[in-house]
């Protein structure tokens, strides 16, 4: 018998061998919340964080709280150095990954 894992148990599977590490970032904690729930539950981000997630950075940046414009450049090199690809880069990947149909 053939295993076909449902879209749940791939996004699971993925989310589990590649997760989020913030290490030593000065990222805001509501920040890590959002991305957290993006990343492992595929919640549709709110501006700020989607123009980021399609690299975006203008449009980003004018939806910025304070606390992420004074932190967005850190931000920025977060998501650079550690966002699976995956799951963000064009409005297309993140689109894919929100509806569940990043993996065929």
């Amino acid at each position: 018998m053939k295993f076909d894992p449902s879209t749940k148990e791939m996004y699971d599977v993925y989310t589990t061998l590649n997760p989020l590490d913030f290490g030593n970032y000065h990222i805001p904690y509501s920040t890590k919340l959002d991305i957290e729930a993006y990343y492992y539950h595929r919640i549709d981000p709110d501006p700020f964080l989607g123009y980021i997630l399609c690299k975006n950075y203008i449009d980003s940046y004018r939806e910025a709280s304070l606390i992420n414009e004074i932190l967005f450049d850190e931000i920025v090199k977060w998501f650079e150095n550690n966002m699976p690809k995956m799951a963000w880069g064009s409005e297309e990947v993140v689109n894919s990954w929100i509806n569940g149909t990043a993996f065929g």
